[in-house]
């Protein structure tokens, strides 16, 4: 029912009605393409498909529905509460990612700046919808590679979109119930243990930029549990954690006001200010600009002797050199045992 009603908060209360016709007739909805002019075209349990115009799903061109720029521009807009001008530097990549984890490809008119990169986005033409899903048992046949008498272990996980690495992530976190069975953690001697401390860096759609806390209070929120710190100690880790970060000056500005970059380094400051034990990332260098992405390898390397890691990612990068184990998942899972990995690298 949640996951529905994501999907229909997608679109403006006028076109809700036919996408909820669609979520009824089927579970397995996977993409939803919309090009101006064109027909929409749904991708279902990995068939593609059309949709008429009373919301019904076929197979025949010719009573496919169609969309116009109107449309798009409207899904857009509703998308992004109606200020598409907060989310210019994720529109400039190409993609959003919303709550849900829904994730919108965006195509249309590119305006450059005088260097050659994306300035913006108009005349939108093209937009492709992938729905995010649950992915049941996710854990199961991963939790061996990570968790090996009685300690996790640092590791990459690499998977396309849509394998579960995300909900695999949060059953560790203890953030969702597994269906079925339990999740146990076993201390080093083999023995049933409590909830490990861990560090959680969250994907960044997650996370409601809209909500009213500063840079600062975001960090801070990691230490509500410690008790045992003193004010004084709790605002030297958040200092410290903010230089790290670089975000020093701006620390008391509202999230609702940061970059998808600068939001995205908060919330790395958030999952390390308490130097966790277990540090988990998802998507890390989502929306980090080549220099922070530097910066942040040094910081996960100058933690990795005295800290585990767990990081998901759908390609390789970097990161991959510093974790002890790389956990593939494709359709089916497998650890590369390599010792080099081959990846892209740009001049400078």
């Amino acid at each position: 029912m949640r996951e529905r009603e994501g999907v229909l908060g997608l679109f403006p209360d006028y076109l809700r009605g036919i996408w909820e016709h669609v979520l009824t007739q089927s579970t397995g909805l996977q993409e939803i393409r919309l090009r101006a002019g064109g027909p929409v075209l749904l991708r279902i349990s990995r068939r593609e498909c059309f949709l008429t115009k009373d919301g019904s799903i076929t197979h025949d061109l010719s009573g496919a529905l169609s969309v116009g720029r109107k449309e798009l521009d409207d899904i857009l807009n509703h998308i992004c509460r109606y200020s598409v001008y907060a989310y210019e530097e994720e529109l400039r990549q190409g993609f959003l990612t919303v709550p849900g984890g829904h994730r919108i490809g965006v195509a249309g008119q590119v305006v450059t700046d005088t260097d050659g990169s994306i300035k913006k986005l108009k005349h939108i033409s093209y937009l492709n919808i992938r729905i995010a899903h649950e992915i049941l048992g996710a854990a199961d046949a991963v939790m061996p590679f990570l968790y090996e008498k009685g300690k996790f272990l640092s590791g990459m996980i690499i998977s396309p979109p849509g394998c579960g690495k995300t909900t695999m992530l949060r059953l560790i976190l203890g953030l969702l119930k597994p269906t079925s069975g339990k999740i146990i953690y076993y201390d080093e001697h083999g023995k049933p243990a409590s909830h490990p401390r861990f560090g959680y860096l969250p994907q960044k759609n997650s996370v409601d930029s809209h909500f009213p806390i500063t840079v600062r209070e975001v960090v801070e929120s990691a230490l509500l549990p410690y008790s045992s710190l003193t004010p004084a100690e709790k605002r030297e880790r958040v200092d410290a954690a903010l230089e790290k970060i670089e975000m020093s000056a701006l620390q008391h500005r509202p999230i609702g006001n940061l970059s998808g970059g600068q939001l995205q380094r908060a919330l790395f400051a958030r999952a390390i200010v308490s130097t966790p034990p277990v540090l988990v990332l998802d998507e890390p260098l989502s929306y980090l600009d080549k220099h922070f992405e530097q910066h942040l390898y040094r910081i996960i390397a100058d933690m990795a002797p005295s800290t585990t890691i767990v990081l998901v990612s759908h390609e390789m990068s970097q990161i991959a050199g510093m974790a002890n184990r790389h956990i593939i998942v494709d359709h089916t899972l497998h650890e590369c045992v390599a010792e080099h990995h081959w990846m892209r690298s740009e001049c400078e």
